[in-house]
């Protein structure tokens, strides 16, 4: 007779396989400021963009070519 390994599993390791554990505190704290770090980079280039948009000149009638 052949062991295999579905036979040396007890019921209680398939059932922590299927159903995931919880996450540790330090996994739930690296998701917290990885997301708050990406929503900071964002707000960043927006507001960059925002400046540089402002910093140009502005033309007369709307229009940004130099040439009519």
């Amino acid at each position: 007779m052949a062991i295999t390994d579905e036979a040396t599993e007890s019921p209680e390791n398939k059932k922590t396989e299927i159903h995931m554990l919880p996450p540790k505190r330090g996994q739930i704290k690296v998701k917290i400021f990885s997301k708050l770090a990406n929503m900071v980079a964002k707000a960043g280039k927006a507001l960059n963009k925002k400046k540089i948009k402002e910093d140009q000149p502005q033309q007369p009638n709307g229009s940004t070519s130099m040439h009519k």
